[in-house]
């Protein structure tokens, strides 16, 4: 009997480390740091059914087109990056961030491929730095 118990106590201590070890290693996995993609945007013309923002002075602008995920982004006569954010599973858990990049005036746009339904955030801005840049507000569509 008392081997049966301690065979027992031993199978309890052994799932418990398991299961400690797989919650630590969802944890650590669901809080590591979203690495920013990076890329620079292709000459082309957006549809009229897209959502966009732009910044304070006019000149830049910063879409979004659900059907195929393309960021778009107008220059006026600067460089204007367009900043975004993909949440997924749930709105609050950030999944990828980036910059679209254009170096050019006019529009462009940089092909995306974020999961469906999930919460997309997109802003202008006239610098691709973290620092000294001025931005519009941010948008929030759904891809």
């Amino acid at each position: 009997m008392t081997e049966r118990r301690g065979s027992a106590m031993s199978f309890t201590r052994r799932l418990v480390l398991l299961v400690a070890v797989l919650l630590t290693m969802g944890t650590t996995s669901a809080t590591a740091s979203v690495e920013w993609e990076v890329n620079y945007a292709l000459p082309g013309t957006p549809p009229d059914s897209v959502s966009c923002t732009s910044d304070s002075f006019y000149a830049g602008v910063v879409c979004w087109e659900a059907h195929g995920d393309i960021v778009w982004v107008y220059s006026g006569y600067t460089h204007v990056t367009a900043w975004w954010w993909n949440y997924y599973p749930s709105d609050s858990v950030l999944h990828r961030q980036g910059k679209c990049v254009s170096n050019r005036s006019g529009w462009a746009y940089c092909n995306k491929n974020m999961h469906e339904r999930s919460l997309i955030a997109l802003r202008a801005c006239d610098s691709p730095d973290q620092d000294d840049r001025l931005c519009s507000s941010i948008i929030r569509p759904r891809a």
